[in-house]
């Protein structure tokens, strides 16, 4: 079964993602409901004297009720994919082409639930994420969807940002130009400095980097490249 599976970010950048573990869409889950409970007693510890007093108001109730019913659709569809027990199990939606998660698919996810989690207490889904090759419950099947360890902006920047001081000043503006393909093709230059092409395919580089940024020829190519690096992290952060 796979443990991993590969998405394109907002950034063009190609990252391993790591799938949820069946334990850690437990604990969420159990944290969801708690909170979702929590909710719900506190609401009729609040509402039912008034309502013994006043009359029953199925108005009141319905609104009150809608939290506890839409929390999973209200969080996953407006907090990037987690609810409060994702989030704080560092886990969330994301689609298996790596495409953003649509309504409707967080809308097919919240439906499915009734099959999921709420018949037979979860076993439907722990059944289909155990044994399916993608993780994914009944829910994640209809919407093309899955559970994944978040994609953080640490696991972005190691893949294609340099670390750079904060009060750093960026030499060559036109830096900010680069597509995330042509910074990692830099980094991947640099970082082959044992093959031996890499002095010519560092100065090819370099002389066609300067041409398309427009920036006069450097003494050295390496260091050029190098710079540009830093001066991307910095002015894309």
């Amino acid at each position: 079964m796979p443990d991993q599976f590969t998405i394109q970010t907002s950034q063009n950048v190609t990252l391993q993602v790591e799938y949820a573990s069946l334990g850690d869409r437990i604990v969420a889950t159990l944290i969801d409901e708690s909170i979702r409970i929590a909710y719900i007693l506190l609401a009729y510890l609040l509402v039912t004297p008034s309502l013994q007093t006043t009359g029953p108001f199925p108005l009141i109730l319905i609104l009150l009720a809608l939290p506890f019913v839409l929390y999973h659709l209200f969080f996953e569809m407006f907090n990037n994919g987690q609810t409060p027990g994702k989030k704080a199990m560092r886990l969330q939606v994301a689609t298996l082409d790596g495409t953003p998660v649509s309504i409707r698919a967080y809308v097919l996810r919240w439906l499915f639930r009734l099959i999921d989690v709420q018949l037979l207490y979860g076993l439907v889904a722990i059944i289909a994420i155990a044994s399916g090759k993608n993780h994914q419950r009944v829910g994640d099947m209809v919407a093309g969807t899955t559970v994944v360890k978040k994609v953080t902006r640490h696991n972005i920047r190691s893949t294609i940002f340099e670390e750079v001081e904060e009060d750093y000043t960026p030499t060559f503006i036109q830096a900010k130009r680069l597509a995330p393909g042509e910074v990692e093709l830099i980094k991947e230059v640099l970082h082959n400095h044992s093959s031996p092409r890499s002095k010519e395919l560092t100065q090819t580089l370099a002389r066609k980097l300067e041409g398309y940024l427009e920036i006069p020829p450097q003494p050295s190519p390496r260091e050029f490249l190098n710079t540009l690096l830093k001066d991307y992290s910095h002015l894309n952060r």
